[in-house]
């Protein structure tokens, strides 16, 4: 669903100079910054960097992510929560 906002000008351009090198258009790129400030939001204790990197990871497997997998959207609540990893069992002591 998309709805109509009014944003500042300053916030625009600067999406539209992100959106270009990105190979965005500049409501995508406004849709990435939002997906960030979440993330990061709700995990104060995570880098940038490695905000940024579970993205491209996600966006690069293009498969739906099943509850476990490291990066798990839970759809009735729109929050994004990053699960520590599960240790596998390698059966040696």
């Amino acid at each position: 669903m998309s709805t109509a906002i009014k944003l500042d000008s300053a916030l625009v351009e600067s999406a539209r100079i992100y959106a270009s090198a990105a190979q965005r258009s500049i409501p995508k790129q406004i849709e990435h910054w939002a997906t960030i400030g979440r993330i990061a939001e709700q995990n104060p204790e995570l880098p940038y960097d490695f905000i940024v990197g579970l993205l491209q990871a996600r966006a690069q497997l293009r498969i739906p992510r099943p509850s476990g997998h490291l990066f798990h959207e839970h759809p009735a609540t729109d929050s994004t929560v990053i699960r520590p990893p599960v240790p596998r069992s390698s059966g040696h002591p």
